[in-house]
């Protein structure tokens, strides 16, 4: 039987979060709801502290600062399964994170079971359980939920505990537990950097095919963008698309009509803020040319490139045979790539800036692989 409670009191979630400091180890989970926002809004949060499941109802209680402060607890370890978007709706009330941190999705990894599994999967595979899928896409602000809400959302930390127990297990008696903590440590401390709004530019699409002193203008759209999306709460491309972002600066027009006649453009939400896109092309192109970012490459426009991930990607199979773990636990693709373009892409002054740090260089991952591959990559420079 699913026993679970549903917080609504400031009381009862003080008297919740003071038992579950006791405890070793907190299952969490959130509900939100995100639509076209830019931060999740937070509709229930589910604990499991090994003694009780908690439906927190973050819309009826006011001061949900017991809780936050649990989410600092050092001696208490949270267990998570895919953990980005909860990360990002808590930290979007709280301003805090939940550490020490354990991915369950990321501990199946390690284990051998594949880099992206979902909870259902694990669930179904280790429990023999199938959850239901029926209140998948319930509005988790609307009020009041439902018994079968509810117990939808008790099931995903009811079970998570016994999938937790299970992965420790296997990874203490493989010496790898150390390296799932570690990179849930990893994981928190990316969620919460910042990247400089002068560099937004850089991660835009299209912005390969744009040229210095278009560059400049992107800049400035860039940031305009981030700022707004900040302030109204809309995800960035709702305010205006990537690509549209790379036309403006390629057309760069002086005037309300000339931004009105680029294909596709009005279908974003610019019409409100005409004045303000103008301006900024305007800044763009007021910035001297000395100072006006250089252009972007692409890696696969380098003629090494293919040799060079090749040549990577195998070292890095070479590492986890040493540690008898899969080669996706060290580094995806993507991750290979962001070591790359570290090396081939970035200036030596802009390489010192903590969020162009590539996860190949930072804790576990340096030790294990990301040393010789960085004596590789400088040793390509020299």
């Amino acid at each position: 039987m699913l026993d679970f409670r549903v917080i609504t009191t400031q009381e009862e979630l003080t008297a919740y979060c003071q038992a579950a400091q006791k405890q070793s180890y907190l299952m969490m989970d959130t509900e939100f709801i995100r639509d076209q926002r830019r931060s999740p809004a937070l509709g229930l949060i589910q604990l499991n502290d090994g003694q009780n499941i908690a439906l927190v109802d973050p819309l009826n209680i006011d001061d949900l600062s017991p809780l936050w402060s649990l989410m600092e607890e050092e001696g208490l370890l949270k267990v998570l399964h895919s953990c980005s978007e909860d990360l990002e709706a808590i930290r979007a009330v709280s301003g805090k994170m939940p550490t020490p941190l354990f991915d369950t999705q990321v501990a199946a990894n390690f284990l051998g079971e594949g880099p992206s599994l979902g909870y259902g999967f694990l669930v179904e595979k280790h429990l023999g359980v199938s959850l239901s899928k029926e209140e998948a896409r319930t509005d988790w602000l609307a009020r009041p939920l439902t018994d079968a809400q509810l117990k939808y959302a008790a099931a995903d930390v009811l079970y998570l505990l016994d999938i937790f127990l299970k992965q420790k297990a296997l990874l203490e008696e493989k010496e790898l537990l150390d390296y799932v903590l570690a990179e849930g440590a990893l994981i928190t401390q990316k969620k919460s950097r910042e990247i400089p709004l002068s560099c937004l530019y850089f991660d835009v699409k299209n912005s390969w095919q744009l040229k210095p002193r278009e560059l400049a203008i992107l800049r400035e759209l860039a940031i305009w963008r981030e700022e707004l999306s900040r302030e109204i709460d809309l995800t960035p491309s709702v305010i205006v698309k990537e690509h549209n972002l790379s036309l403006i600066a390629q057309r760069r027009p002086g005037n309300e009509k000339s931004l009105r006649n680029i294909p596709g453009l009005m279908s974003d939400r610019l019409h409100k803020y005409t004045k303000e896109v103008l301006a900024c092309v305007e800044r763009g192109k007021d910035v001297p040319p000395e100072h006006c970012p250089p252009v972007v490459s692409r890696l696969i426009e380098y003629p090494d490139y293919k040799k060079t991930l090749k040549h990577l990607k195998h070292m890095i199979q070479e590492c986890a045979k040493a540690l008898n773990i899969p080669e996706t636990a060290i580094a995806s693709k993507k991750q290979i790539n962001q070591l790359i373009a570290y090396f081939w892409q970035l200036n030596p002054e802009v390489r010192h800036q903590e969020w162009k740090k590539p996860d190949l260089l930072h804790g576990w991952r340096y030790e294990v692989a990301g040393r010789v591959l960085e004596k590789e990559m400088t040793h390509d420079e020299t």
